[in-house]
């Protein structure tokens, strides 16, 4: 989460929204979702470029302050239903990744359509672990 808020004020935006938390998990190159995203064609830099390429920067002077956007709060809260669902210790990065690709209307999985990756293709890289609900 760290990250999306750093990214986001490095570029000037008001809002940390769910584009900055897919830029995150595709930045952490050893998790399964960063390497779900890979086998896809998708990594950080190309999801930079698109975040660059779409978003708008923050019109005001002095210190930004950065604020998780609504879309990225719900997606996180799709992320901790997933995660209470199939893997209950935490909220893992893969979590949130099914949690973008479930929101469709996020901005992150827009991101992803824009690469023309299918989403479909995503989710059977993922850990089977993450596809086993607890009873």
């Amino acid at each position: 989460m760290r990250s999306a808020f750093e990214l986001s004020d490095k570029l000037e935006q008001s809002l940390a929204g769910s584009e900055h938390n897919l830029h995150s998990i595709a930045s952490e190159e050893d998790s399964a979702a960063a390497i779900a995203l890979y086998e896809v064609g998708i990594n950080a830099e190309l999801v930079l470029e698109l975040i660059e390429k779409y978003a708008t920067r923050t019109e005001q002077g002095g210190v930004l302050t950065v604020s998780l956007a609504p879309e990225a709060q719900h997606v996180l809260e799709l992320a901790e239903a997933q995660a209470k669902k199939l893997h209950p210790e935490s909220v893992a990065p893969e979590h949130i990744l099914l949690a973008i690709l479930q929101d469709k209307a996020c901005s992150a999985a827009q991101l992803i359509s824009a690469t023309r990756a299918e989403p479909a293709a995503i989710v059977p890289a993922l850990p089977q672990t993450l596809g086993t609900p607890r009873p």
